[in-house]
């Protein structure tokens, strides 16, 4: 097994300033993540651009670092603008939205917790 150290806050000092410690945490190594393709990747795009956008500094869960993430509904709502689906009706494209959602964390690209969403580390596609 490999691990790499992550940092988290643990607290502040007298002075408020953040005092951090590390955990453990398992690292992949040599794990090649599939690439995107269609309607995954044009998903995975809206995904970056509404981060890049509209992102907010966050700590998802408990002893995670802080992330760029955005609200779950918030990257739906961008889904459903982008006409990826190749349906007009609401329950279809949200079916098409939750199919995105898990192939993308399966694969490694994103991560979700809490109504949050954030991209992951991940090799140079």
């Amino acid at each position: 097994m490999h691990f790499k150290l992550c940092e988290y806050e643990v607290g502040g000092d007298e002075d408020d300033n953040p005092v951090y410690s590390c955990i453990l945490s398992e690292a992949c190594v040599g794990k090649k993540i599939a690439p995107l393709k269609r309607q995954a990747k044009q998903t995975y795009q809206i995904l970056s651009t509404l981060v890049t956008d509209k992102g907010i500094e966050h700590i998802p869960k408990a002893g995670m670092k802080t992330q760029k993430t955005v609200q779950l509904n918030d990257f739906k709502d961008q889904f459903f603008k982008a006409g990826i689906s190749d349906t007009d009706k609401t329950d279809s494209i949200s079916k098409a939205f939750n199919r995105q959602i898990q192939q993308l964390k399966k694969k490694g690209y994103i991560a979700e917790w809490d109504g949050y969403v954030w991209i992951t580390d991940k090799p140079d596609k």
